[in-house]
C-alpha cells in the first residue's frame, strides 16, 4: 500500500505546482459558464411553456458541471503516454507491484490536484456571486462529496484502462 500512497502524494504535490495553469482553467470555466448561463437565461425568458427544470435548478446544474468537468476522463496522462511510446514502460513492468493499481494511483494523483485547484474556487465564486445554491442539508452535502469521490475513482479507473489499452495497441 505504501508505494501507491507515495505515488498519489508525489503526483498531487507535482500537480499543485501548476497554479497558473489552474488559474487559467478557473478563468476558462468561469467564462464558458457565464456564456452558458446567458444562453439558458435567454431561453427561459423567451418562452412561457413549462420547462423540465426551473432556472434556479439549471443554474445549479450548470455551475456544478463547470466545476466538476475535470472528472471526465477526456485525456490520458502525458507521462504514461511518453513511457509507452519510448519503451521506458518496461521499468514499470519490472517493479514488484501491481501494475494496474500503480497506474491507477498515478492517475488519481494526477487528476486530483487540478480538480481541487479549479473546482473549489469556482464552487465558492458560484455560491457567493453567481446563484449556485448551497446543499439543502449536511446530509445532502455529504452525499454530494461521496458522489464526487466515487466519480473521481470511476474516472481514474477509465483513464487507467485507456492507458492500458494504449500500451496494448502500441505494443
Amino acid at each position: 500500500m505504501r508505494p501507491y500512497l507515495a505515488v498519489v502524494s508525489a503526483r498531487v504535490r507535482m500537480g499543485l505546482q501548476y497554479r497558473a495553469a489552474a488559474l487559467a482553467g478557473f478563468g476558462t470555466q468561469l467564462f464558458w459558464g457565464l456564456i452558458r448561463l446567458a444562453i439558458f437565461d435567454a431561453f427561459f425568458r423567451s418562452t412561457t411553456a413549462a420547462q423540465p427544470m426551473s432556472l434556479e435548478q439549471t443554474v445549479d446544474y450548470l455551475w456544478l458541471t463547470q466545476a466538476l468537468l475535470l472528472l471526465l476522463p477526456m485525456r490520458l496522462d502525458a507521462d504514461i503516454q511518453q513511457m509507452i511510446r519510448t519503451g521506458t514502460v518496461a521499468y514499470e513492468l519490472a517493479r514488484p507491484i501491481d501494475f494496474y493499481w500503480f497506474w491507477f494511483s498515478r492517475t488519481l494523483g494526477w487528476r486530483t490536484a487540478p480538480l481541487l485547484l479549479r473546482a473549489g474556487p469556482l464552487y465558492l465564486v458560484a455560491i457567493l456571486f453567481l446563484g449556485l445554491q448551497p446543499p439543502a442539508s449536511w446530509a445532502a452535502a455529504g452525499g454530494f462529496a461521496l458522489s464526487v469521490a466515487a466519480a473521481m475513482l470511476l474516472g481514474c479507473a477509465l483513464a487507467t484502462l485507456m492507458s492500458i489499452t494504449l500500451l496494448w495497441t502500441i505494443s
